[in-house]
């Protein structure tokens, strides 16, 4: 008896036991240094810290330094700076839960962005960070911590050059990152040939600049302005609405206001001006970094920070289309929302609450549609300049002939359609005679009583299949190509479109796939 109550206490112990199953810090880094940065984003993310420590200047600067394994990255500020017990907390990874409460001016969210941005481009993170009298550098060498198996962090520089560790001119306080042994500041695959990795180098510097005017242009436009330099250029504020051009159009004339955790959403739509109403400088400016149709839909701000520039959500959300490239729509949350949106670690990725996806597909839908009218209007005015100079009526896909020996009307493919001509012409006398078979039984098959029956219920039934804006903008495309490979202008080609169908019928499809192969 008293055996078995021994036995039994044993594995009422055996349950309260802890078994320590700490992954080991090799693997671990592997993970954090995969989590999807780019170099323009990891370096933003860097900003963000030198934000939210009140910096009014910041300077980032990227050196090849004769490669890309031994190029040095730098982020330097003239904030408020950290003392020593500071400094290893802002060093510690995850030092901070999403679940804490945060200043209104705080950019950051999982405690890990200045290590993993860090670690996205280089092995060696240096930080060196001065607040009064404090003056104090610490460094993660991952190289150190997968030998020694222990995230441990080392006091001092190192290797690096302490000239390499300035702040700002005139900084009293602040603080300075440099990441060194950048392996992966090209991307997992570094170029082999040393001058097109130098030429690639400087290319990642050219678009971090113009990712940073994007991302902090709010920041960059306040009166109390912050300056940000890349490799001495300063950046200037990107605003993605125009909103100082006189042919923007705002949708309403205040933002809407929504609810989401007790806090406001502000949502303001705009449609950018034509092309048309722009000088060449203010349309290639206005495309923005990933250029005009993956810029279009909603620009989710966090903070004044951007955090997604661009793409359409919400019900009934469509691709980016060409003629609704000049819809854009600025989306403003707080940090209390981070859950509700689902920002991800990178702070890069949001996607709006369930509850909202019909609000937020409505406002979609009527800014898009507002585009789509600026390319519909100038669409029908090139058709009527067409027409007005040649002289043409549209040209049918389907023409109906008169069978004079019996009186019916037969519905036949028009052969004089340019697209059916071309392809007859070009093809090959076998491909020609298995095409006008095609036609030819395509005619014999049309389901002429099941349209007049379905059109004598309800003719409001009777549809085409469903327009696909993206997939007629291929075609477009795929047209152009064929007819410009043939020696046809750039203008003959467009005049052609604009009198076939089904393109003469989207206009406005047909200016804004036009007005882009312009600029290619």
């Amino acid at each position: 008896m008293v055996h078995r109550e021994a036995k039994s206490r044993r594995r009422l112990n055996m349950a309260d036991e802890t078994i320590d199953l700490s992954p080991p810090p090799g693997n671990i880094i592997h993970t954090l240094r995969s989590l999807g940065y780019t170099t323009p984003t990891a370096i933003a993310d860097l900003i963000d810290n030198s934000i939210t420590a009140g910096a009014t200047q910041i300077n980032v600067h990227l050196d090849f330094n004769k490669g890309t394994n031994n190029s040095i990255v730098t982020v330097s500020d003239n904030g408020s700076g950290m003392d020593l017990e500071e400094l290893k907390e802002a060093m510690r990874p995850g030092t901070v839960s999403p679940h804490d409460n945060r200043e209104v001016d705080d950019l950051g969210r999982f405690g890990l962005g200045m290590k993993t941005a860090s670690w996205s481009m280089g092995k060696i993170m240096t930080t060196r960070s001065k607040k009064g009298r404090s003056d104090n550098t610490l460094r993660w060498d991952l190289d150190f911590v997968e030998k020694k198996k222990k995230w441990l962090v080392q006091m001092g520089a190192g290797d690096l050059d302490k000239a390499i560790l300035k702040l700002p001119a005139d900084a009293k306080n602040g603080t300075i990152v440099a990441i060194s042994k950048c392996d992966k500041i090209l991307g997992e695959e570094q170029e082999d040939d040393p001058d097109e990795a130098e030429t690639a180098f400087y290319e990642t510097v050219e678009k971090t600049r113009t990712h940073i005017e994007m991302v902090f242009h709010r920041f960059l436009a306040r009166r109390e302005k912050i300056t940000i330099h890349v490799n001495g250029n300063r950046c200037e504020p990107w605003d993605p609405f125009m909103q100082a051009h006189k042919y923007t159009q705002r949708l309403q004339a205040d933002p809407e206001i929504y609810r989401c955790h007790g806090e406001d959403i502000e949502v303001a739509a705009y449609v950018l001006p034509h092309k048309d109403n722009l000088t060449d400088a203010e349309y290639k400016r206005a495309a923005g970094p990933k250029d005009w149709n993956l810029q279009q839909g909603f620009y989710i701000y966090r903070a004044d920070r951007l955090i997604v520039p661009g793409g359409w959500f919400g019900r009934g959300s469509k691709k980016p289309a060409e003629n609704t490239k000049l819809a854009r729509v600025s989306v403003d949350l707080t940090q209390e929302m981070d859950a509700a949106w689902n920002l991800n670690v990178l702070k890069s990725e949001a996607r709006s609450p369930a509850s909202l996806y019909r609000e937020f597909g409505a406002i979609a839908a009527a800014t898009r549609k507002k585009a789509i009218e600026a390319y519909e209007y100038r669409g029908n005015r090139s058709i009527a300049e067409t027409n007005q100079q040649q002289q043409n009526e549209i040209i049918p896909l389907w023409a109906g002939e008169e069978d004079s020996e019996n009186g019916k009307l037969l519905f036949k493919i028009n052969h004089k359609h340019p697209l059916v001509e071309y392809f007859l012409r070009e093809s090959t006398p076998g491909i020609r005679r298995s095409i006008k078979r095609l036609l030819r039984n395509l005619e014999k098959t049309i389901p002429i009583a099941k349209i007049t029956s379905a059109a004598f219920e309800d003719e409001s039934t009777l549809v085409w299949s469903e327009f696909d804006a993206a997939q007629m903008s291929d075609d477009l495309k795929h047209i152009y190509k064929t007819y410009k490979e043939d020696g046809f202008t750039f203008e003959a080609t467009k005049n052609i479109v604009l009198t076939i169908q089904p393109f003469c019928e989207h206009p406005g499809i047909v200016e804004a796939v036009f007005e882009e192969l312009e600029n290619e």
